[in-house]
């Protein structure tokens, strides 16, 4: 009995029974939920027909902790794509939304990767509308007109990040190299090589494993010489809910 009261007072604050949006990001709809095995787990859930469109997902865990470590989804028109999550979800508490690559489509089935941490029932959500994600500026440099190499510093102060990217102003700049340094100071390299126009910016640019902390970031490039002046660039992060 005292479990089940436990859960009928929670079952609102997952939202299981509210009649607006949970979530400022828009409307959502219940896909599905998963039961309790025990080691790591593969769960297959069949999306009811009229779901609707869905641009991102998140989870709701009751019962346990779980890690949610990827989710397949298969669409209705037959496309699919796998969808790192790696989010350790506690008891009675819900993920931050995951947005889905190919998301605003009907899904015809999700299939979760997952790790319990004892018995757990696990709620999936589909979230139908998303602001735009929102990216930092983590500074900016002057671009000279020779090969140049620079550094900027961010510092694990300034939170947890899950992509960069490069914007340039006032002149077209050609990115040859691309480093990360993160805050446990491990290393990542990136291959650009691409000219970035005046006003452009490059694609975001996915740090590898979980969010990361960022140290610096370590650039190599060099101006196009013409007559447009010189040249700034500058690293926008993406920052990762925690």
């Amino acid at each position: 009995m005292t479990r089940l009261l436990r859960l009928l007072a929670m079952l609102p604050a997952l939202g299981l029974f509210a009649t607006g949006p949970v979530f400022a990001q828009g409307k959502e709809v219940q896909l599905g939920t998963i039961d309790f095995e025990i080691g790591i787990q593969r769960k297959a859930i069949d999306v009811e027909e009229g779901a609707g469109p869905v641009r991102a997902i998140r989870f709701e865990v009751l019962g346990s902790d779980a890690d949610i470590v990827d989710v397949r989804v298969l669409y209705v028109d037959g496309d699919q794509e796998t969808v790192r999550v790696r989010q350790t979800v506690k008891d009675g508490e819900s993920s931050t939304p995951v947005r889905l690559p190919a998301g605003g489509r009907e899904i015809e089935r999700l299939t979760v990767t997952y790790r319990p941490k004892g018995s757990v029932e696990i709620g999936v959500v589909g979230v139908r509308g998303l602001p735009p994600p929102k990216w930092t500026e983590l500074g900016c440099k002057k671009v000279g007109f020779i090969v140049d190499r620079d550094v900027i510093r961010v510092g694990l102060a300034e939170g947890f990040y899950k992509a960069i990217k490069l914007r340039v102003i006032g002149n077209d700049v050609d990115i040859l190299e691309l480093g990360v340094v993160y805050g446990n100071g491990a290393r990542d390299s990136f291959r650009v090589r691409s000219v970035i126009p005046a006003g452009g910016e490059t694609r975001p640019i996915d740090l590898r494993g979980t969010v990361r902390g960022l140290d610096r970031i370590e650039m190599l490039y060099r101006s196009i010489p013409n007559f447009a002046g010189s040249a700034r660039i500058c690293v926008d992060g993406l920052r990762a809910e925690r």
